[in-house]
């Protein structure tokens, strides 16, 4: 894990990873900030807890509306997860965003709260 902790801390590649996440240009300098921040052992925990996520229990007993999305080009861990969870909301509805990885709320504010107050409304 510390040798994996190195790369966050170089510019050219939180760089190139802020692209992939969307963030914004004006907000870069404060998500490289804390990615130069993160320990070891908090990166661990990330990781762990990004590997082994479950859904909660008793999820599968909520009634309400529940809306996911993903962005087609989503890798396959997440999109994984997001089938695991749209079977376990039964009244979930699951949006693929096109040509969009993670990050659709970033990449796309200006859609994502039209998606979403269309969604919340109907």
């Amino acid at each position: 894990m510390p040798l994996f902790n190195i790369l966050p801390k170089s510019r050219a590649f939180s760089q190139r990873q802020a692209k992939e996440l969307y963030i914004p240009n004006e907000h870069f300098e404060a998500y490289f900030t804390g990615a130069k921040n993160v320990t070891n052992a908090e990166l661990q925990l990330i990781m762990n807890e990004n590997l082994n996520y479950d859904l909660p229990d008793g999820l599968d007993r909520y009634k309400g509306k529940f809306l996911i999305t993903i962005g087609e080009k989503e890798e396959k861990l997440l999109a994984n997860s997001v089938q695991k969870l749209q079977q376990a909301v039964s009244q979930s509805e699951l949006l693929t965003i096109p040509k969009i990885r993670h990050g659709f709320p970033l990449a796309e504010p200006d859609a994502f709260n039209t998606l979403l107050e269309k969604w919340i409304h109907k």
